[in-house]
């Protein structure tokens, strides 16, 4: 199966739900006050909440095969893990929260099977691994739903 897992700040549903959308795959999120937003704010997009006590190792290597997520660290220290314990390998894939994704700051490369960038601004930051450049789709995906996010402002 195939998801996105925010465990992150709010905003996160803002960058991981334009995707989710696209891709018809469903958003996990481990805060119930992140699901009630995410229902209000994104109706068109699959919710699903399961609680950061249930999303086990055990859990995700059952479940998943790949996984989207904001969090810049999931595949190091997952991937690891979940290869040593239950012989799974996920994909990873980070999506970017903005053009803040500085991995120069952290002073490490950080590791994704596939990092998924706005431009070639964002290109640079990049050490190595599959990159693939998707644009603004935040833009696209509320020009498609601009009735709705209108309504709510």
């Amino acid at each position: 199966m195939f998801v996105a897992i925010s465990t992150g700040p709010t905003t996160h549903l803002d960058h991981l739900a334009p995707l989710c959308y696209l891709l018809e795959i469903p958003l996990i999120v481990t805060e119930p006050e992140h699901e009630r937003l995410g229902k209000k704010f994104y109706p068109m997009v699959d919710f699903q909440y399961i609680s950061l006590e249930d999303l086990t190792l055990d859990y995700i290597a059952h479940h998943f095969d790949a996984i989207i997520t904001c969090g810049k660290f999931w595949a190091m220290q997952l991937q690891p893990l979940l290869e040593m314990l239950y012989g799974k390998q996920i994909r990873f894939i980070f999506s970017p929260h903005g053009n803040s994704d500085k991995e120069a700051m952290l002073g490490l490369p950080v590791s994704q099977d596939i990092d998924l960038i706005y431009g070639p601004q964002m290109r640079m930051e990049k050490s190595g691994g599959e990159v693939i450049e998707i644009g603004n789709i935040r833009f696209w995906f509320y020009k498609k739903h601009q009735a709705h996010f209108d309504a709510l402002t």
